[in-house]
């Protein structure tokens, strides 16, 4: 009689709250900036675009994603973390992937995260968000964030002419990327990415990204000399 192959049990990683603290009724349901992109099942978040996938598992003071992690739900669950007042969380599960996000997710929130030791990839991860934030709040930014038509943009470089170079390496982009052949979906992506690299060049002070795209779904950074 042949014998059976025992099941192998269904791993989950999860983030823990570790501060003692409870999170109240009231501070139930996802982050409100992620809620559009979820549809709630009882105790489990589906894709609101791919509804028969399980996103996570929330059970308030602890949240679970099952199988391999993605950065955008890993977000959406540390954004609801902050949300609902966590001061510290624990990360635990055996995908490191998923903890390095959780770990990475947490801090640049102010949460304190145990259950992961950084390497310098994360370290970089936390300092370029960090510069992101920062650049948020430099009106040279603002002011290549908000110039969407010509006429807007044509201002903005009277007041600020360093954003000549930041709209001309916008616009060789933008026409990298419409020759892709890539989804309308995955085009606005890459140039959401595009945007954010010249923001923080802008706010650094450092020379425009020129860009190159390697894949359809994918941007790149040609090295400098």
């Amino acid at each position: 009689m042949a014998s059976s192959t025992p099941a192998v049990p269904r791993q989950h990683n999860e983030i823990v709250r570790t501060d003692g603290k409870s999170s109240t009724v009231e501070h139930q349901g996802v982050a409100e900036k992620f809620a559009a992109n979820f549809m709630r099942d009882g105790n489990a978040y589906r894709s609101a675009r791919f509804p028969e996938k399980i996103e996570f598992v929330d059970r308030k003071d602890r949240m679970m994603i099952f199988g391999k992690a993605n950065e955008f739900t890993v977000r959406a669950m540390a954004e609801t973390a902050l949300e609902r007042g966590w001061e510290k969380m624990d990360v635990r599960g055996n995908n490191a992937v998923f903890k390095s996000m959780a770990y990475v997710e947490g801090t640049v929130r102010g949460i304190e995260v145990t259950g992961h030791k950084p390497n310098d990839k994360d370290l970089q991860a936390i300092a370029r968000r960090q510069v992101r934030e920062a650049a948020r709040a430099n009106p040279v930014v603002q002011a290549f964030a908000e110039a969407k038509t010509a006429k807007a943009q044509a201002a903005a470089v009277k007041q600020f002419p360093e954003l000549k170079e930041a709209f001309e390496a916008r616009a060789a982009a933008q026409k990298l990327v419409k020759s892709s052949g890539a989804s309308a979906d995955d085009q606005q992506d890459l140039m959401n990415r595009v945007n954010d690299k010249i923001a923080r060049a802008i706010h650094e002070g450092k020379p425009m990204p020129q860009m190159e795209v390697k894949t359809q779904v994918q941007l790149h950074e040609v090295e400098r000399d």
